[in-house]
């Protein structure tokens, strides 16, 4: 269940008078409420029977039957140990372990802007601008997760049933403070006795080999029970502003042709979250700012029926921030050291003839995080869904048919290269997380009447019926079961449009 509330409002002034100096400023303001709660429910007794024994991963052959449905388990409680034999679903009323979320919002943004443009010479202008920004980010968040009935202690999506409780078994247990504290540690197996008071090498020696030994499923149940507040608020907050300024060069070198070079900063707000390892410590990433520089042209000849234009651009991001989705941390942020990317785009446009027209486009991004051992396994990594190449094709033909109405033609035919679906470019769960290059093609014809407003036309898309993904990974790829989002495939159909 969610709700929310927003404003947003701009008030902008213009001025042209007709001399060399053009100008607008203005302010605007942002304001939103939201509140969402998160009910869960999960049926232990189906839940269990999923998880294979053998390799804690997620196998839907052990938890439903021959007929389609899921079976469940007679149970009996305390830490996994009465774990009977499967049974039908008809057989067994379910045990039903109910989990809640709310997380709460107030932000506000205020900016104020200027930009100025002055004509140097005819063909030579400059522009400044400059945006002044103020922000505020508040949230709230609590959560209510009861123990489980099947083992004893919380259990969340993920969990394997009996080995959250390892840690409970211990003679001297951890605190939560310091499994948090030594997250990547506990995940791997190399906890050192500096990192804890009270305890000997030889003790953490033995949890070491068990912890090394375990899988990631197991490990991330011990290690992702930190979300219980008892139903109560964690409260935190951010202020924040920043100045973004824009630089601009416009020459003409003649009638038919531009040149221009830019220079932007731009950002992404800072973020106010909660540490995945603790719901009750909040976290704080600092804004993203990108610098973007650009040089270009624009120019048509052949008396106007022909347009080329081209870009380079370079892209200098810091506190570049990613989602890590994994098996050990679930989602969560992660803050880099940044990225330079280097891209060049092309536009090309002619007639060929009266009624029709070609053109295409290219373009070329070298996007990737940038290879600093700091920054991990990222390092190096392509960004999320950017492919290194994309383009396209098209045609569009137009033909009079009788007085007024007219007959029309359009196809593009559009590629793109190799895009990865999650920051880390690495399988998850033995699956991999990218897909080939997808080249498409859509078709699109019919007639029209431009002066009583009416077209009717068929169209296809994705006119061969390739088979490719948009996305995928997801929230799904922190419990080992990554989720896939499918391109549409072959769809065709007839439009009828009439303005009134």
């Amino acid at each position: 269940n969610s709700s929310g509330d927003q404003m947003t409002g701009e008030l902008r002034f213009n001025i042209d008078n007709g001399s060399r100096l053009k100008s607008f400023f203005g302010f605007n303001a942002f304001v939103e409420d939201a509140e969402r709660a998160l009910p869960q429910v999960v049926d232990e007794a189906i839940f269990g029977l999923c998880l294979d024994a053998a390799s804690f991963e997620v196998n839907l052959a052990t938890c439903v039957g021959d007929d389609g449905f899921p079976l469940q388990f007679g149970v009996t409680p305390g830490l996994g140990t009465g774990i009977g034999a499967p049974i039908a679903a008809a057989d067994s009323p379910g045990i039903y372990y109910p989990i809640s979320f709310v997380d709460i919002a107030e932000n506000t943004a205020y900016s104020a802007f200027a930009d100025f443009t002055i004509e140097i010479t005819p063909r030579f202008e400059a522009t400044i601008g400059l945006r002044y920004l103020k922000e505020k980010r508040e949230g709230a968040l609590a959560s209510n997760i009861p123990n489980s009935y099947l083992i004893e202690t919380v259990l969340l999506p993920g969990v394997i049933p009996g080995v959250q409780a390892l840690n409970a078994t211990l003679t001297n247990p951890f605190t939560n403070e310091e499994i948090a504290a030594n997250f990547s540690d506990f995940a791997t197996g190399n906890l050192d006795a500096a990192n804890f008071e009270g305890r000997t090498q030889a003790e953490l020696d033995t949890l070491n080999q068990t912890l090394s030994g375990l899988t990631p499923f197991e490990t991330t149940a011990i290690l992702q029970g930190f979300f219980e507040t008892d139903g109560e608020f964690t409260v935190i907050s951010i202020e924040d502003e920043d100045y973004l300024p824009r630089f601009n060069l416009l020459y003409r070198v003649s009638d038919t042709f531009n040149v221009y070079g830019s220079i932007a900063k731009g950002r992404r707000s800072p973020v106010v979250t909660f540490s995945q390892n603790d719901a009750r410590t909040p976290q704080f990433l600092p804004a993203e700012t990108m610098w973007n520089y650009e040089a270009g042209f624009k120019a048509n000849f052949m008396g106007g029926t022909a347009n080329l234009e081209g870009s380079v651009f370079f892209q200098d991001y810091e506190n570049f921030t990613v989602t890590d989705i994994s098996l050990l941390v679930g989602e969560d942020p992660v803050l880099l050291t940044g990225s330079k990317n280097v891209g060049v785009e092309l536009f090309a446009l002619a007639r060929v003839f009266e009624g029709f027209d070609v053109g295409g486009t290219f373009a070329w991004i070298d996007s990737e995080i940038d290879d600093d051992p700091a920054n991990g396994e990222f390092a190096g990594k392509r960004f999320r869904l950017q492919p290194e190449y994309s383009g396209s094709l098209f045609f569009d033909y137009t033909r009079p048919i009788t007085s007024g109405n007219e007959a029309f033609i359009t196809s593009t035919y559009s590629y793109r290269s190799k895009v990865f679906f999650e920051p880390s470019n690495e399988p998850i769960a033995g699956f991999d997380i990218f897909e080939d290059d997808v080249h498409l093609i859509d078709l699109r014809l019919g007639i029209s009447s431009e002066a009583q407003g009416w077209e009717v036309a068929g169209f296809i898309t994705n006119l061969t019926d390739e088979e490719y993904l948009v996305d995928g990974g997801n929230v799904g790829g922190g419990l080992g079961i990554p989720t896939f989002i499918a391109g549409p495939p072959r769809l065709w159909g007839v439009e009828i449009r009439k303005k009134f």
